[in-house]
């Protein structure tokens, strides 16, 4: 079996969490002979970065210049047809790939991930993305779903070819509690309304004033939102208390802190930064929201909350009060992260999927 996977992308540093699981997946795979890795250039430089892909795991990686969209793809389909790739996998609907989706031989079978929380819990996405998601959705021949409620929602027509993801994983290597923890709280993720930023800043003021300001915080992450994000720890008088920006050391950090706050929206499962955290033993607090109880099993694994900055202040400062508590729940957290999230598992669902396709 021949496969290709096919991703095209560009500063991924303060997010990408589709891009990292499958180079991640891709790079477990390195034995498969027959499963290439197709990226542009500067994807690859960016998956370096964040320790998705390395040089030892340069077989099967192709890395191709950027170029115009359809140079590219004409690049990238003499590549599949020279390969006799028999499968290509598409992690994200792409426009840079638009016409490499049309000019796809009928022969090699078409595979597409749905990874877009909205088309799940049907939210309203741009309608571009929209209309090109669902030409996606014919076209293929198998759908890989992240979220089982896709599968509920979806249009009849397309619903025999879901399957749906029936885990995430993260690198446990990497991602480990260091034996010293300190209080530290991480937020981490691009900064943009969907993942709250300004919900935290906001709960941080709260602690502060409550006369809590033993703790350190990390908003790790960039985006549209950074300004406020930043001018908003600056009218709260935060500045000394609040780190923000991308963090080339997030492992350090989150082997270190004992709290992480996941508070998307609209959901907060199968986020890579909330599977980091958890394997480092953190305490997390997580909106309410979606399939997040996938992972965060309130007073078990973590504490589910509603959208309110009063509710994640109250629960921040809980957690770090009550050490032993947040040990216990932490503990619980990265056991089950490690047990039921596993890689070998996303990998044997995507090759059984794709054997299926052919």
């Amino acid at each position: 079996m021949k496969v290709a996977i096919v991703m095209y992308g560009k500063d991924i540093k303060g997010g990408g969490g589709a891009e990292r699981r499958f180079a991640r997946v891709w790079r477990h795979l390195i034995n498969h002979n027959d499963i290439y890795l197709i990226i542009n250039k500067g994807l690859g430089n960016d998956l370096r970065l964040i320790g998705a892909i390395n040089e030892s795991s340069s077989h099967n990686l192709i890395e191709l210049e950027e170029s115009s969209s359809l140079s590219y793809c004409i690049k990238v389909l003499r590549i599949l047809i020279a390969k006799k790739i028999q499968v290509v996998h598409f992690p994200l609907p792409q426009f840079k790939l638009l016409p490499l989706y049309i000019m796809l031989p009928k022969n090699i079978a078409f595979v597409h991930t749905i990874a877009l929380s909205a088309f799940a819990h049907r939210v309203k996405t741009p309608l571009a993305t929209s209309i090109l998601s669902r030409f996606l959705w014919l076209k293929a021949d198998a759908l890989d779903a992240l979220y089982a409620s896709f599968l509920d929602n979806c249009d009849r027509n397309i619903k025999d070819k879901v399957h749906v993801t029936p885990c995430s994983f993260t690198d446990y290597d990497k991602f480990k509690p260091s034996a010293s923890k300190k209080n530290i709280i991480v937020f981490s993720g691009r900064l943009i309304d969907e993942k709250n930023p300004l919900l935290f800043t906001e709960a941080l003021h709260q602690i502060y004033t409550n006369g809590n300001q033993d703790w350190t915080a990390y908003i790790a992450g960039d985006g549209p939102l950074k300004d406020a994000v930043e001018n908003s720890i600056i009218e709260y008088g935060l500045s000394s208390h609040i780190v923000v920006g991308r963090q080339a050391n997030i492992e350090s950090i989150l082997a270190e802190s004992k709290v992480f706050v996941s508070i998307q929206k609209t959901e907060n499962y199968p986020s890579q930064a909330l599977l980091e955290a958890m394997a480092s033993e953190n305490f997390v607090i997580a909106t309410n929201v979606g399939e997040t109880g996938r992972l965060v099993i309130s007073e078990f694994t973590g504490v589910l909350i509603n959208q309110s900055p009063s509710a994640l202040a109250f629960e921040i400062q809980k957690a770090l009060q009550d050490e032993a508590h947040r040990k216990t729940i932490a503990e619980n957290g990265s056991k089950l992260v490690k047990e039921k999230h596993t890689i070998d598992m996303f990998a044997n669902y995507l090759l059984d999927l794709w054997k299926n396709t052919i």
